[in-house]
């Protein structure tokens, strides 16, 4: 009998990246390019290794048909790939030491590139945006180019039982959260969005109507960080039963022992305040003394901590001022 059990379903995007990532190292007769790189950026190992993989995915694009629109799209993205996969080798927000790789692998690449037999295709690099754009700008255009290829390949999509329907209606109701962001910073930056984009060919809507999805899709349980580090905010099953035991205990308790405690309590506190009487009265002096003084040490403990508290607030403010100054990514809006 066939598995009718829904398959997780993959984004196109993520399926292009993921056919990148699985290629096989591979510097035969290309090690003197690669070694470029290992050379350059000792610090980095994995660069090289991401060299190796380049040099099998160029091989594949030399077996591919040329007048096929989705060879050339999945050539683009690989340069989206290669980008990617050095931001998150370097981990560095810094633009001074992400950019000369960047540089360096593209030049890499177009050696290789003369070094191989492409009969029917090659997937030369491209440049502009893709070199000269930061990590977070670039990420924010992978992000803008990611949707598009996967809104097309969705819209041509016939989903049935076989899928989990529910994923690409995530996918695409996180997007649509995001649309006006996506607009509004397209508007400020030619780099970062193509000049003839019209987001109404790609609205998210469209899709989510035509797959019928709900507000908020049915989804598994969604992802506690704390437990997947083992950390757990509640109690085990066996640590709630103890509970309810201990707590069953103090109920079926509160007549037989409750009760004398309560008595003893209250024994207590009236011979201490009889005590507490007959020494007060006996060292009056010694009270008149302590009222004397102890209002005026607690308007100086106040007054220092108003001092303190003003200070402190004054310090904050201002650290928080810097700190925004300091940090603030500002844009000029300028709509299109």
């Amino acid at each position: 009998m066939e598995d009718q059990s829904p398959l997780k379903y993959v984004l196109p995007t993520n399926e292009i990246y993921k056919h990148f990532s699985e290629k096989n190292i591979d510097f035969d007769n290309h090690s003197k390019e690669c070694e470029v790189i290992k050379t350059q950026f000792s610090a980095y190992n994995d660069l090289h290794n991401l060299c190796g993989k380049l040099i099998n995915n160029l091989k594949e694009f030399c077996t591919k048909d040329g007048n096929d629109n989705f060879v050339k799209y999945n050539c683009t993205y690989l340069h989206y790939w290669v980008n990617d996969q050095i931001i998150k080798i370097l981990k560095t927000t810094d633009y001074s030491i992400y950019y000369p790789v960047i540089i360096k692998f593209y030049m890499t690449w177009e050696e290789i590139i003369k070094t191989l037999t492409c009969e029917k295709y090659k997937c030369t690099t491209e440049g502009g945006p893709l070199i000269t754009l930061d990590r977070e700008n670039f990420l924010f255009r992978k992000k803008l180019y990611d949707y598009f290829y996967n809104y097309k390949k969705i819209e041509e999509t016939t989903f049935s039982i076989v899928y989990k329907d529910e994923e690409p209606c995530k996918y695409l109701l996180s997007i649509q959260e995001e649309m006006e962001n996506l607009k509004r910073e397209c508007g400020t930056s030619s780099n970062k969005c193509p000049s003839d984009l019209n987001f109404e060919n790609y609205n998210p809507k469209t899709l989510l109507d035509t797959l019928q999805c709900k507000e908020k899709p049915v989804s598994r349980e969604p992802y506690d960080d704390a437990k997947e580090q083992g950390i757990s905010g509640g109690h085990s099953g066996e640590d709630s039963e103890r509970i309810n035991e201990v707590m069953g205990n103090v109920s079926t308790s509160s007549d037989s022992s409750v009760k004398p405690i309560y008595i003893s309590i209250v024994s207590v506190s009236f011979f201490g305040l009889l005590f507490l009487g007959f020494f007060l009265r006996k060292s009056n002096n010694l009270g008149l003394h302590l009222m004397r003084h102890i209002p005026g040490k607690k308007e100086n403990i106040t007054y220092v901590d108003d001092e303190t508290e003003k200070e402190i607030s004054s310090h904050y403010f201002e650290f928080e001022d810097n700190m925004s100054s300091n940090t603030r990514y500002d844009i000029a809006y300028h709509p299109a």
